[in-house]
């Protein structure tokens, strides 16, 4: 299931509006904490939860983010995943999306 779940969260991106005056790493942390389970529980997963989300900045404008996933699959029971996220941001909006 693991690997589904990668393939399926590869091909996500999504747009964050204006970031609220929270600074670019701030805001990515707090959105994806907000985004990711929805997506998550798209494809099979129930119960998501993010259970921390980190982010450090790389190039100008871009993020490496890692968030700590976990829910309950029914085919296997608890699941938990390592997520890997890039982000990016300028001045009017952030994206992110899973690698």
């Amino acid at each position: 299931m693991k690997l589904a779940l990668v393939v399926m969260l590869a091909a996500l991106a999504v747009p964050i509006a204006g970031c609220g005056g929270e600074d670019n790493v701030t805001a990515l942390q707090r959105i994806i904490t907000e985004q990711l389970p929805a997506q998550v529980e798209a494809g099979g997963i129930t119960d998501v939860k993010v259970s921390s989300v980190t982010c450090s900045e790389g190039e100008v404008g871009k993020y490496d983010c890692s968030a700590k996933i976990a829910g309950v699959d029914a085919e296997d029971g608890e699941f938990s995943e390592d997520v890997s996220i890039e982000g990016t941001c300028n001045d009017d909006a952030c994206r992110w999306e899973t690698k």
